[in-house]
């Protein structure tokens, strides 16, 4: 009897160990819980979309405020000319596309004499950095739009 009872305290001490190796590897595993992230993960591409947005919009500034220069120059002065770029769409949604803006220069009467859409703006931002800046530069965007140049670029008929 002796030897079954050993036996018996073998299985069952076997058993414990087994137990106790199994609990210590269970310990040892880290667990993240994936409650923790749900709010990263849930706002992280609006937090982006608004950062992009935002450097859209001083981009757009920027270059108002260069075209401004452009129409205050002595070349220009005294004519009532207004040269500007206004965000036409953010382009959110579309793929592969950014956002669209429409480029004008208006004469004394407030007339469009020169429009442009560009539904790529770093097409339009860097055809507009090579650029000479003078009074021309707003007929020269429209010519570029017009051409086969620049496939994203198009002149809105009817202005």
């Amino acid at each position: 009897m002796a030897h079954t009872i050993g036996m018996a305290t073998n299985h069952h001490t076997m058993q414990a160990i087994k137990r106790n190796n199994e609990m210590a590897i269970r310990k040892n595993k880290k667990r993240i819980d994936p409650r923790y992230f749900l709010h990263e993960t849930t706002h992280r591409d609006l937090e982006e979309q608004e950062g992009m947005q935002s450097n859209v919009s001083a981009k757009i500034d920027a270059v108002n405020a260069e075209l401004k220069n452009i129409t205050d120059s002595a070349e220009l002065q005294g004519r009532d000319i207004n040269m500007y770029i206004e965000l036409v769409s953010d382009g959110a949604g579309q793929t592969g596309e950014g956002p669209a803006i429409d480029a004008f220069q208006q004469n004394a009467e407030m007339e469009i004499v020169a429009r442009s859409r560009w539904t790529k703006f770093s097409d339009f931002l860097k055809l507009f950095a090579k650029l000479p800046k003078d009074g021309n530069i707003m007929y020269e965007l429209e010519d570029a739009a017009d051409s086969s140049a620049y496939p994203t670029a198009s002149v809105p008929r009817g202005y």
